[in-house]
């Protein structure tokens, strides 16, 4: 079941605007600090729901949501940034007893309009975005190279576990031949054996009988 979801993402949306309207009442009360902590949270939860909006493009049938859906989605999220970076750079009218500071002006900010500032900041953020689908694209190769390699490797297992049957297999014939040939070796042996003894009674006969012939006095018939 994919984690992400299309209920779960409008949930989390929801508390996107709930934020939204903190900044807003923090900056009306000049609240500076608890305005940029809650923008930090917002930005976060931004960067979030995009990732999600990344999960959803990679296979709508999966999260169940089609191209519109998502763009709509996207178009929404991207209205609630706008007014949170327009309510964080807008100025408000100084007060003798809320002065606020002139804002530190950077190398990339000095000498421009507040429009000029904000469309920098835009900017940016689409860089900074960009660089962080790419991040992502390059997360998602990764773990299909990794899930490509866990496959490999199974498979090298496979192989393996199959070489060594073959091999005990191998193995088994081997020592099965092994003991034919002794049986084969001993019984050869044995009839070897026979063999020379049978030799050396014929010998034994044919030396008998040619003594007997050749020797008159060991005929039966001088006893």
């Amino acid at each position: 079941m994919p984690t992400q979801s299309r209920e779960r993402w409008e949930s989390r949306f929801s508390e996107l605007v709930a934020l939204k309207e903190q900044i807003i009442e923090f900056h009306n009360e000049h609240a500076v600090s608890r305005m940029n902590a809650t923008s930090s949270a917002a930005k976060r939860q931004i960067q979030a729901l995009k990732r999600d909006l990344q999960v959803f493009r990679s296979n709508f049938a999966m999260y169940k949501v089609t191209s519109g859906n998502v763009q709509n989605m996207a178009a929404r999220l991207e209205d609630i940034r706008k007014a949170i970076d327009r309510t964080i750079a807008a100025e408000s009218t100084p007060t003798p007893r809320s002065r606020r500071k002139k804002p530190i002006e950077t190398e990339q900010t000095a000498g421009r309009t507040n429009h000029q500032v904000l469309q920098y900041q835009a900017a940016s953020m689409e860089s900074f975005d960009g660089r962080l689908d790419e991040l992502y694209d390059a997360v998602v190769v990764l773990r299909k190279t990794g899930d490509g390699l866990g496959d490999e490797l199974e498979e090298g297992a496979d192989l393996i576990d199959d070489t060594t049957g073959m091999m005990t297999q191998q193995r088994t014939g081997l020592r099965a031949a092994s003991q034919r040939v002794e049986r084969t070796r001993r019984v050869t042996k044995g009839g070897l054996s026979l063999v020379s003894l049978n030799a050396c009674l014929f010998l034994f006969l044919v030396l008998e009988v040619l003594t007997a012939f050749f020797i008159p006095s060991r005929w039966p018939f001088n006893k």
